[in-house]
């Protein structure tokens, strides 16, 4: 591992014929904010459904069982794993790290998902936020942090680490 890489140097990636910088997000990034929403959305289903309970006793006792019931540990983890999976949840990601080096728009962010050009650079870019960028070969495209490249057939692509 290099010092660059210990120390979350940002690293520039061209999107939409912009350039942005972008950091790994930590574990505490990546799975406190989904955790949290996935929480979230949980107690407002448990508000939702004990509404329909008339007797105030009922509700109260029906309420304190189904937070008993609230997912954690593996269960939580799936959950949290199957959020961050969606095209929302993605996105969030993408947001998440543009954002720690400069300001992102919700038009901005648009723009770049649906700009095709950008599939290849989004995904190799979501495996080096996550951390899972080393060496990773996706549809034939090469991402080399030691290098600092990312190899597509027939180009290669310099990556520029700013401290």
């Amino acid at each position: 591992m290099e010092i660059s890489n210990i120390a979350n140097n940002p690293v520039e990636f061209i999107l939409s014929n912009k350039t942005y910088k972008v950091k790994r997000l930590s574990l505490l990034d990546l799975y406190g904010s989904f955790e949290s929403e996935v929480k979230t959305e949980y107690m407002e289903l448990i508000q939702n459904y004990c509404k329909t309970v008339k007797d105030i006793k009922e509700r109260i006792q029906l309420q304190k069982e189904l937070i008993q019931d609230m997912p954690s540990g593996s269960t939580l983890q799936t959950k949290v794993s199957e959020k961050m999976s969606t095209f929302e949840g993605g996105k969030k990601i993408l947001v998440m790290a543009l954002s720690k080096c400069q300001q992102i728009t919700d038009d901005e962010i648009n723009t770049i998902l649906l700009d095709q050009d950008n599939s290849i650079t989004i995904s190799n870019l979501m495996d080096f936020i996550s951390g899972n960028d080393n060496k990773k070969v996706v549809n034939e495209v090469k991402l080399d942090t030691e290098k600092k490249t990312i190899t597509v057939p027939e180009t290669i692509v310099e990556m520029e680490q700013k401290a």
